[in-house]
């Protein structure tokens, strides 16, 4: 892994969309939607979490109130005009169709909805029908693909072991 030189955030730090939502009392309301800070996105990313359901077993099983996740991101990356955070009661009376638009993109500006490119490279590999199941059987497979495809080398990478004591494992 290459570590950078330098670190330049100021394309992304200044991400402000002005939004203009007409209200049913024929008012309009403008607000900024924005990027959330640390504190934000992992209060965000504990609830997601702990909205995951689980069996007797520890097996994910679902989701609780996950429908509560939308307006509650939007709440965090919308602020009034004067900077005032936005409550998740004030975002809840806007329009379904408007909290959907402002979810997808409070999600597509903060890269809440991306995979990593490995992600999506073992997605596509292990989709396959000859995927096979034990460790061995992957290593040998992923040997007989073609090592050109960078879908593969990102699994052949993510799977490679150095050591005996991780194979017996």
């Amino acid at each position: 892994m290459s570590v950078p030189t330098t670190l330049d955030f100021t394309d992304i730090i200044d991400i402000s969309i002005p939004v203009t939502i007409p209200m049913k009392d024929k008012s309009v309301k403008t607000y900024s939607l924005g990027l959330l800070n640390g504190k934000q996105s992992t209060l965000y990313e504990n609830t997601r979490m702990n909205s995951i359901k689980f069996d007797a077993n520890g097996k994910p099983t679902g989701f609780t109130n996950s429908a509560d996740m939308a307006p509650l991101l939007v709440s965090l990356c919308l602020t009034t005009t004067d900077g005032k955070e936005v409550t998740v009661d004030e975002v809840n009376t806007f329009p379904a169709t408007v909290l959907n638009k402002l979810h997808e993109t409070a999600k597509e500006i903060n890269n809440l909805n991306k995979k990593t490119k490995d992600e999506d490279s073992i997605t596509k590999v292990f989709n396959r029908e000859d995927t096979p199941c034990s460790l061995q059987e992957i290593r040998t497979w992923l040997g007989t693909l073609d090592q050109e495809d960078p879908d593969v080398q990102a699994v052949v990478k993510t799977f490679s072991i150095d050591s005996e004591e991780k194979v017996k494992n």
